[in-house]
């Protein structure tokens, strides 16, 4: 029994152990754009059945499928790498993209030719490209930056524009005069007024801010692009996030670089609307959460100036150059399906769960058979004992007995 149950563990062990090596899952990080391959055998070898190339897509983007080839099937993300859900980080000295491939096998195709998650594997993929290899087109613009001012009768309120790349608004992370930033790339956008009174109800309010590509806010009638709209965010962007708009001095919100579509025009400028505000007296925020942030305060106030500021001024900053890569980048990927991996992972907890039970319950039902073998063994050694002890005993009585005899004086009559 010992050495059945020596054998079953060690066939287990075998089969946990066994690990399989693929190539055909491959990854390419170029500057024209993200290329993946993924082969046949890799699909077979993982035991994926895809027959259709909308079966192999980026994640939460069915339009970025596969396109299927006689080694198997590849999937492609052009630059500037801001489609199919494509996401930017950047690190110190590296910009890097992510994204994932999902995988649904033929049988979750409902009847009705839906897609389901239930047996759903993914392939989570890194590109990371040096940033010393980011460039943009020398268009010869000076950077320009315009300031506004305010006249009150207690003095003037001055009103600028920076820009950042984190969302921190960290001082070690504003951009200088005419950045150079990636497309997709967030930038994170602050109208400051220089208060001077010292009064926290007197509130910058962006009542707009657009992007074009002429300095001169005057100038809208080429390329334009609305961000900010009534105080809260354009329908026309949906990357945009206001922080803070007309609750403090200083107003802020987030926007991720764009590049002029049907246009080779490379570069923007970024103009807002601004308002210097007594939430005393009147209300300085849109209404809702995509006007200042989720935990804004939405409530109506009757408009009346009662500030004695002009309404509103323009503050301006650019140009803000359109970045592009030159050269290819560090590929990063996973070669074993995410789905797969993690049934592997249960099954190998199930298999050791398994084999630890059988040895439990080995180590239980030797030791119950050592115990009752050796509680028969005492007890039949009893019965052995027991007539030896007897006979001694008669004996022990018996010599006692012919002693006393022996001992005894005679009689005399």
């Amino acid at each position: 029994m010992v050495i059945r149950t020596l054998a079953f563990l060690a066939v287990i062990v075998s089969i946990l152990i066994e690990v399989e090596s693929d190539d055909g899952l491959n990854l390419e990080c170029r500057a024209s754009g993200i290329f993946v391959s993924i082969t046949n055998k890799f699909l077979l070898d993982n035991g994926v059945d895809v027959r259709f190339s909308n079966q192999i897509h980026f994640r939460n983007n069915a339009n970025c499928s596969s396109v299927k080839t006689d080694a198997g099937y590849d999937l492609l993300i052009p630059a500037p790498f801001d489609t199919c859900g494509t996401k930017l980080e950047h690190d110190t000295g590296n910009y890097i993209y992510t994204n994932e491939i999902v995988i649904y096998p033929i049988d979750d195709v409902s009847d009705g030719g839906e897609i389901v998650e239930r047996g759903l594997n993914r392939i989570p993929i890194q590109c990371s490209y040096d940033d010393s290899y980011v460039v943009s087109s020398d268009f010869g613009l000076k950077p320009y930056v315009r300031t506004i001012y305010f006249e009150t009768a207690k003095g003037n309120i001055s009103v600028d524009m920076n820009l950042y790349q984190r969302k921190d608004y960290h001082p070690k992370s504003k951009l200088g005069a005419r950045p150079m930033v990636l497309v997709s790339f967030p930038l994170y956008v602050s109208v400051n007024m220089d208060n001077i009174f010292g009064d926290d109800k007197i509130t910058t309010t962006l009542e707009q801010c657009y992007a074009t590509d002429k300095a001169s806010f005057k100038d809208m009638d080429s390329l334009l692009h609305y961000l900010v709209q009534g105080r809260c965010i354009s329908p026309d962007d949906t990357t945009v996030e206001i922080y803070q708009n007309g609750v403090a001095n200083e107003a802020r919100f987030k926007f991720d670089m764009f590049r002029w579509r049907m246009s080779k025009t490379e570069f923007v400028y970024l103009h807002c609307e601004v308002k210097v505000c007594d939430s005393n007296k009147e209300s300085c925020t849109g209404d809702g959460p995509q006007c200042n942030g989720p935990n804004g305060d939405s409530s109506r106030k009757r408009r009346n100036v009662g500030f004695d500021v002009e309404e509103s001024g323009i503050t301006s900053i650019g140009p803000i150059a359109v970045g592009r890569l030159e050269g290819d980048g560090e590929a990063k990927v996973d070669t074993e399906l995410v789905g797969v991996k993690r049934d592997q992972e249960f099954l190998a907890i199930y298999i050791y769960l398994a084999v630890g039970i059988v040895l439990l319950l080995f180590i239980i039902i030797l030791t119950c058979t050592l115990v009752v073998k050796r509680s028969r063994q005492l007890k039949s050694q009893q019965r052995e004992d027991e007539p030896k002890q007897a006979n001694v005993g008669r004996s022990n009585s018996e010599t006692s007995s012919d002693s006393f005899n022996q001992n005894q004086l005679p009689i005399c009559f």
